[in-house]
């Protein structure tokens, strides 16, 4: 075990930093839309009795195929089982993750390279604000970073039980971060001739057969499409520099090191078509990775102790501080010099980024909801005209809704959404003075308004169609059957090796 040194005190000072912002955080949680979306499937499990392979919960009732790995969602059910509110979940989740994050990131960098090494990591991914709250906005996303680094550490220490236990939690959590992290291990095997990698690879296939064979089974129903994120995205100007330098110093430095261009071309290849993932959050934190190795290689090779600690002394302040972003905005580019994590806190700014956004009023929200609850029973099925609206009311009134913030995957069937719903939240108008055509057309439906208030009209629907929640395809119990035995399964190998 290595002794705290100065750079694992500065880490320390930044982690103890995330911890008071996320708490702090916490009643403001949770502050991007994706999050509802998987309160809706995780609510949606528990109504089943467990994982179930087509979507009753939305685009009902007709649905679709469920593709998307279910480990955070089964995070989320577990704390509804013990009597969690669904906000105060996803609020928990918000904010532990993320910590985690950092104290993972630090602990195993550390261990595997150096504590200068995991300290200007940590530094770099703390001050990229797009990065850093992209930890809260893609929760799924970030515990496969955390999985797939606990399993390249493991693999390292030569724990390949541990290694291949943490690599198929990455396959169940989020399939674009493990698919990343896999061909991240199998440059960095070609290059360092580890030939343990490829077991674990091998292994972590057929565990994540089960999954992987419903995905192919359903294929036909996926449309990758453009998301709208991609109009916010983020560059941080000296972390892609010296992200792309340090590529050559891990190449040059081979071993362990190689491990990290393996890692941004993982990131590259399955987020091409994502540029905010890339450039934003995901493929950010391995340009970070990067540009730590490049100023690490550089204050190694610094003699002259004042000059380095002078050099230091800068590295901190433009990161913690500056860190200048070229800002897409709406597709409108434009310079931010100072955008940093306190830069960025300090001035109040990060409701220009769209993670940051509120979605959900109390004065507005908390009145539909209640009428949701006195007129649907929880077979009724709900809908909106504004997606975004239909998922946050599905999921903190548990109903199902007939339509999905998520394109990706196609309905069995097209339908009109509007034609199956029990009770339809009509957002009003930007423009109150124009007609709402549509509406009008819907409107000799006989649909019979019950409520209204400043941004929306609630209408019931006398023709409308019921859920019926599908069976759970694999039950609970064997789930936490898995998951128990596999952290035993790591706790007795660690356990085990110690007393070698």
């Amino acid at each position: 075990m290595k002794k705290l040194d100065r750079y694992d005190l500065l880490s320390l000072g930044i982690i103890l930093f995330v911890i008071i912002f996320q708490v702090s955080r916490f009643r403001f949680l949770p502050q991007f839309i994706d999050d509802y979306y998987h309160l809706l499937v995780a609510r949606s499990f528990l109504k089943a009795g467990g994982w179930v392979g087509v979507s009753f919960w939305d685009y009902a009732p007709v649905g679709r195929p469920h593709l998307y790995p279910p480990f955070y969602h089964f995070l989320i059910a577990g704390l509804l089982k013990l009597g969690i509110s669904g906000i105060i979940s996803l609020r928990i989740l918000g904010v532990v993750i993320p910590i985690v994050f950092f104290l993972s990131l630090w602990l195993i960098l550390r261990k595997i390279f150096s504590t200068l090494l995991s300290f200007l990591v940590v530094l770099i991914t703390f001050s990229s604000f797009s990065f850093y709250i992209s930890l809260d906005a893609n929760l799924p996303a970030t515990l496969g970073i955390i999985f797939s680094f606990l399993s390249f550490y493991f693999l390292k220490k030569n724990k390949l039980v541990s290694s291949l236990i943490s690599l198929t939690f990455s396959i169940y959590t989020h399939t674009g971060v493990f698919l990343a992290f896999v061909i991240s291990l199998i440059v960095f095997s070609l290059i360092s001739q580890d030939k343990k990698a490829f077991k674990v690879i091998f292994s972590g296939f057929i565990l994540g057969l089960p999954l992987f064979i419903h995905q192919l089974r359903y294929i036909e129903f996926l449309k990758l499409e453009i998301l709208r994120e991609m109009y916010f995205t983020h560059y941080n100007l000296l972390v892609i520099i010296l992200g792309i330098a340090g590529i050559f110093f891990c190449l040059k430095k081979r071993g362990v090191y190689s491990w990290f261009p393996g890692l941004i071309l993982g990131f590259e290849i399955i987020f091409l078509k994502y540029p905010y993932r890339f450039f934003s959050a995901q493929g950010l934190f391995c340009l970070s990775l990067l540009s730590a190795v490049f100023l690490e290689s550089i204050f190694l090779k610094i003699r002259k102790a004042k000059f380095k600690r002078v050099l230091f002394f800068i590295v901190i302040i433009y990161f913690l501080f500056i860190n200048s972003s070229i800002i897409l905005e709406e597709a409108r580019a434009k310079f931010r010099l100072l955008n940093s994590t306190f830069s960025e806190l300090s001035t109040g700014r990060f409701y220009d980024f769209l993670e940051f956004r509120e979605f959900t009023y109390p004065e507005f929200f908390f009145p539909l909801k209640r009428i949701v609850l006195e007129n649907t029973d929880s077979q009724d099925i709900i809908a909106s005209n504004n997606k975004i609206v239909a998922v946050l009311l599905g999921s903190i009134t548990n109903r199902a809704i007939s339509t999905s913030i998520f394109g990706e995957v196609r309905p069995f069937l097209n339908f009109v959404p509007y034609s199956v719903s029990k009770i339809i939240i009509w957002v009003k108008s930007l423009f109150p003075e124009k007609k709402d055509l549509l509406l009008e057309r819907y409107e000799r439906f006989k649909w019979e308004k019950i409520f209204e208030n400043d941004i929306a009209y609630v209408y019931k629907n006398p023709y409308y169609k019921k859920i019926t929640p599908f069976r759970a395809a694999f039950p609970f119990f064997y789930i936490l059957l898995i998951i128990g035995g596999s952290l035993v399964a790591i706790f007795l190998e660690l356990k085990f090796s110690s007393f070698l």
